[in-house]
């Protein structure tokens, strides 16, 4: 065997250790100082090492020390020795080692991690990767028990628990369970009482179950916002013509017949006969130039008798316009012929303005009765506040 050959032979087995056997692992043997020679034996003068991922050409920094933090140039630049200092993180590595010309000496990949970056000599403690994963740090405050199978933080638990502790100062130890989902959830509830809720104000809370029957309640007074409160008196249940009614205020309710002849229908109250307001359009604003189309107020029965009614109405100006008037009307439409009833104008011009009246009438079955208000080269934004009662007389 030639010198040359020797050489790198021995440069090459220095920097990798002893190759996989078999079924067993091997690991590079660790030297800090790396020496490499060329193909012809020589010193590697000038010559250039790349560090990629394993499997990959992806750059993956190697170091100039065992700590970890300052980087050597990739690739590195060998010195006159053909050497350099090379510390490697902990993951796999691809080696490529080229001539200064830029020839490929050799290529190894899957070169496995430096197994420590730092030196850690408590019995079980963890090395952890730093932030940017280029380094480890040995903390002997969190140690494996291989017995057990369990990580502890702050001391000795049993197994299948994971124990936090506070440092600053040691005044209490907290252990989470991790031996199911139920007893994970136990470690880290404050729960301690059945019907207790957990709650969030400005931190979590245990908010105690309140009395039987209570019901929860949204409360911002409150300090996580809600409360256990007494739920307030239900409401009957009425049936059809029924109509509930109020004694007094806060007062339980009362389902009180009213009769077949009654209905509701667009949110009116409608009745066929015996009974006043028959149709009510409760005080309604209106802004605007055009005027309120006309609606039904209501439609008289199908009994095959004439009735009496009576039409009540209101117009008042509240915001006066520029100029113009606006007028209440209520229309009768049957068998196709329309009579209308028409309230004395109200100047727009005019704020608080006002015109009523009263009119009574006949109608036949089936008699379309409506209501709208009407506007009359109105100018500015009036507003107007009106209002229509139609009352059964007989």
């Amino acid at each position: 065997m030639t010198k040359g050959l020797s050489l790198r032979l021995l440069s090459f087995a220095l920097f990798l250790g002893a190759l996989p056997m078999a079924a067993q692992t091997a690991t590079p043997f660790q030297r800090p100082h790396q020496n490499f020679v060329d193909t012809s034996g020589q010193t590697c003068k000038n010559c250039q090492l790349f560090s990629y991922a394993a499997g990959t050409t992806t750059p993956q920094p190697t170091y100039t020390d065992s700590s970890g933090t300052v980087q050597n140039t990739n690739p590195i630049i060998l010195d006159a020795a053909g050497g350099a200092s090379i510390w490697m993180g902990a993951t796999p590595y691809k080696f490529v080692l080229e001539d200064a010309q830029g020839n490929t000496i050799w290529t190894v990949d899957n070169v496995p991690g430096g197994t420590s970056l730092g030196a850690c000599t408590s019995p079980n403690a963890i090395q952890a990767a730093n932030s940017s994963g280029s380094a480890v740090t040995c903390d002997a405050t969190i140690t494996i028990n291989t017995v057990a199978h369990t990580i502890n933080v702050g001391g000795t638990v049993p197994a299948a628990h994971f124990t936090l502790t506070n440092l600053n100062p040691i005044n209490s130890n907290w252990t989470f369970d991790v031996t199911s989902q139920t007893t994970a959830f136990a470690s880290i509830s404050p729960l301690t009482t059945k019907g207790d809720l957990l709650t969030f104000g400005t931190a979590p809370a245990v908010l105690a179950k309140g009395t039987d029957g209570d019901v929860l309640q949204a409360d911002s007074s409150q300090p996580d916002g809600i409360k256990w409160a007494v739920p307030a008196t239900s409401l009957p249940s009425c049936t059809a013509n029924q109509m509930l009614y109020y004694a007094s205020s806060g007062s339980a309710g009362t389902c009180l017949s009213i009769g077949a002849n009654l209905s509701i229908s667009g949110g009116m109250l409608n009745a066929s006969t015996g009974i006043e307001n028959i149709a009510i359009v409760p005080p309604t604003s209106y802004s605007g130039t055009s005027g309120v189309p006309a609606t039904t107020l209501y439609t008289t029965p199908s009994d095959g008798s004439n009735h009496q009614y009576m039409a009540c109405m209101t117009d008042m100006v509240t915001t006066a316009g520029s100029a113009g008037t606006t007028w209440p009307q209520v229309n009768f439409t049957f068998a196709g012929i329309s009579t209308f009833f028409l309230n004395p104008d109200v100047v727009a011009v005019n704020a608080h303005n006002i015109s009523q009246g009263c009119l009574t009438f006949f109608a036949a079955p089936g008699t379309v009765i409506q209501y709208q208000i009407g506007m009359d080269s109105i100018t500015g934004t009036p507003t107007v506040s009106y209002g229509f009662t139609l009352t059964l007389l007989q």
